[in-house]
This record gives structure tokens, C-alpha cells and sequence, in this order.
């Protein structure tokens, strides 16, 4: 084999440089959208898991034709149901110890810290539904939840959701939604 031929063979310690400067400056432009992509999921996580703890209590509230709690606060959300001897519901944390018997129970909770931890919700409170599924006032006297803005602080311009429970008389308006669009767009939020 000639010489000439076996030095044309590979790359040039300047070609490898120069593809690692490229490499490294595709790397540095893609960790800024890496970190808003990052946090964005983050409140669409909060936001679906959210939307689906209501659904939840709606469907046990059917299901059991009894009424179901939804709570919400700054850490995460929690079901339970009413137990029909005392007409109470779980006050606990989900996750202690419950027995068949100890009634009400709290049947599934979640926690921001699991996918959602620099999510931030605008609003707590709780929505009770009935053996239909309907929205019931709350037994306390408090304002039932009608509308959740989730968003994070973790970005200068997050991509925020809004969750929409619907009124007493209206319960299946229940949606997800995107604040930014007009209420006519499907991804829009409607007026209740």
C-alpha cells in the first residue's frame, strides 16, 4: 500500500476540533429550551393530574352512587369518600394505615413532588360530587373550586393551563385548557 494512501486515512486532530466546537456550541443553545421544556411538562403534568383526581371523584361519586371529595392544595390533591354511617370523609393523609372498616377512606391522592414540583396552582379548596356526579355545595359552607391556573416561576414565560370544573348545575364542563387561545378555539378556555 503507498505511503500517500495511508495518510489520507481518518481525521485531522483540526477537523476533530472543529467538530467538537460545533458540538459544544449546538449543546449550549439547546440546554436553555432543554430547561423551559423541562418546566412546561411540569405544569402540564400538574394540570392532567389534576383534571384527573376530579374526574376521579366524579366517576366514585357514580360508581358508588355516594358522594366523592376532591381536595386541593398547595402540595397535591386527594379523593376520598363519605362514609355513610358517620356522613364524614377521610381527613387523614392517604397512605395511612386504613382498614375495610375504617371507612371513609380516602381512595387516591397525588403529590406535586412526584412530576410537578415547580408547578404552582392559583387556587385550593374542594368540589363534592354527588351520586350523579353533580357538584354539590360544600359542607362547610366555602366556595366550591371553579377554576384552577396552573404555571410555574421556574421560566420567564411559562406555557400555563387552566382547569375548569364547571357549577352545580353544569358538572361534565369540566376542561383543560389553554388561557392563551380565544374561547372560541376548542383549546381555548369557554365562560361558564
Amino acid at each position: 500500500m503507498p505511503p500517500r494512501a495511508r495518510a489520507s486515512r481518518g481525521f485531522t486532530l483540526v477537523e476533530l476540533l472543529i467538530a467538537v466546537a460545533i458540538f459544544t456550541i449546538l449543546a449550549l443553545l439547546a440546554v436553555p429550551m432543554y430547561g423551559e421544556m423541562i418546566a412546561n411538562s411540569e405544569v402540564r403534568n400538574a394540570a392532567e393530574n389534576i383534571l384527573m383526581g376530579l374526574r376521579d371523584a366524579q366517576a366514585r361519586a357514580v360508581k358508588n352512587n355516594a358522594p366523592a371529595k376532591f381536595v386541593l392544595d398547595s402540595t397535591g390533591w386527594s379523593v376520598s369518600v363519605m362514609d355513610p354511617e358517620s356522613n364524614a370523609y377521610y381527613t387523614g393523609a392517604c397512605g395511612t394505615t386504613q382498614t375495610a372498616t375504617s371507612a371513609p377512606l380516602c381512595v387516591k391522592s397525588y403529590k406535586f413532588a412526584q412530576g410537578a414540583s415547580r408547578a404552582t396552582i392559583s387556587a385550593t379548596g374542594e368540589v363534592t360530587f354527588n351520586g350523579l356526579g353533580q357538584i354539590l355545595p360544600n359542607i362547610d359552607g366555602s366556595d366550591t373550586l371553579k377554576q384552577v391556573d396552573v404555571s410555574t416561576g421556574a421560566i420567564a414565560s411559562p406555557h400555563n393551563l387552566t382547569i375548569l370544573i364547571g357549577t352545580k348545575d353544569n358538572a361534565t364542563a369540566m376542561k383543560m385548557c389553554d388561557p392563551s387561545f380565544s374561547s372560541s378555539d376548542p383549546l381555548g378556555c369557554p365562560s361558564l
